[in-house]
């Protein structure tokens, strides 16, 4: 439920292409409801510091296993005006790059330059080169989607 009053967005990830759902209710089950606050499986965004992950670009790991995570890694980069993430690539995984504010450039294989507007999101196969840079007079924010459970291994190129 969104009480701001303001629009939302929502993005909802599974870790398989067809997620199965069921109506618990259609299955006469009555789920076990748990009230208070959800301990480590929330990460509350206003009450986390970030980390500088490269110069002028900050860091917030959501979520991994440290946060009880399955099977995800998630992390919000922050980018100052002219910060770049290096290009590199992930030996055995994907990722997707998801633009929630702002504009950005994406490296991706042999392109240098695609532009990211705020809503704009694109995956990057294991093994392709990839990276990401503010070119804009702005900060910007990317959402970082790792299938890993740890900062996922990279192999920085040029």
């Amino acid at each position: 439920m969104n009480r701001s009053g303001k629009p939302a967005r929502q993005i909802t990830i599974f870790p398989m292409i067809n997620p199965v759902t069921n109506d618990l209710m259609d299955q006469k089950l009555e789920p076990k409801l748990v009230d208070g606050v959800p301990g480590k499986h929330v990460s509350f965004r206003s009450q986390m510091k970030p980390f500088e992950f490269r110069p002028g670009i900050s860091r917030y790991d959501l979520a991994g296993d440290f946060s009880g995570a399955k099977s995800t890694y998630l992390s919000e980069l922050t980018f100052e005006p002219g910060a770049v993430a290096p290009n590199h690539f992930h030996p055995a995984h994907e990722e997707s790059m998801f633009c929630l504010r702002g504009s950005l450039n994406a490296v991706y294989g042999s392109q240098n330059d695609l532009p990211l507007h705020a809503g704009d999101m694109f995956m990057c196969e294991k093994a392709v080169r990839h990276g990401v840079f503010n070119g804009s007079r702005e900060k910007a924010t990317l959402l970082a989607i790792h299938p890993v459970l740890n900062p996922p291994p990279r192999v920085d190129v040029p």
